[in-house]
């Protein structure tokens, strides 16, 4: 399964995420789980269309911290229940974060591991790929889409956390945005960027228009 898994894609988020939360101090941004938007957008059916929760901030705003806190909170609050929370964190000085498709296959990476408790999905999906492996084919875009959201559908709910989006290079963020739009049907995404003019990600996020935004520019980094 470990070998599968890493053709699958070799990026280790986890890593990323746990040298963030152990320098995060205790307590901080607690306040912003309380709010009113955060609620909506977790305990929320999505029937107001607010399954996307944009993140936005000037450099050194927290917002980074804010995406590790998200992904402690949901991991601690659905422990134990059929709920899945993948997660990204982009970086642009790590060229192996730049290409869609190897940062789409991290999600059903992490998908996959939660589901190896059902043995039958687990199966299925596992199949398919491992007759991929072994005629040494590579997972397109569209492909990983298709798998992820195979795989979403073995569970309850989905939770997608993706720092730093705005680091990903224009091109692959274009087809990752239109990706994570199709998925926000089945999917509840966390997502941030920084803002560095008062025009800027207008555009570039404009199919989340719908989205809760929050802004960071009281949180530490």
């Amino acid at each position: 399964m470990h070998e599968l898994l890493r053709w699958i894609s070799p990026l280790e988020p986890q890593a990323r995420h746990q040298d963030i939360r152990s320098k995060r101090l205790r307590d901080t941004g607690n306040c912003f789980l309380e709010t009113e938007d955060f609620r909506e957008w977790c305990d929320g059916d999505g029937h107001k269309g607010h399954n996307v929760f944009r993140c936005y901030g000037i450099p050194g705003s927290g917002k980074t911290v804010m995406s590790s806190l998200v992904i402690d909170h949901l991991s601690s609050r659905f422990s134990g229940m059929n709920v899945i929370i993948a997660f990204f964190y982009f970086d642009y000085h790590n060229q192996r974060y730049k290409s869609a498709p190897k940062i789409i296959n991290v999600l059903p990476r992490q998908a996959i591991y939660s589901l190896k408790d059902n043995q039958e999905v687990f199966d299925n999906i596992s199949r398919d790929l491992l007759a991929k492996k072994a005629n040494a084919e590579d997972l397109s875009l569209e492909y990983s889409i298709r798998s992820l959201s195979k795989v979403l559908e073995g569970f309850d709910r989905v939770y997608l956390c993706l720092d730093a989006l705005d680091e990903c290079q224009d091109e692959h963020r274009r087809q990752l945005i239109q990706s994570l739009k199709d998925l926000a049907v089945k999917a509840k995404i966390f997502f941030d960027w920084t803002v560095l003019c008062r025009s800027y990600g207008t555009k570039i996020f404009r199919p989340f228009s719908f989205a809760i935004s929050h802004s960071t520019r009281s949180e530490p980094k």
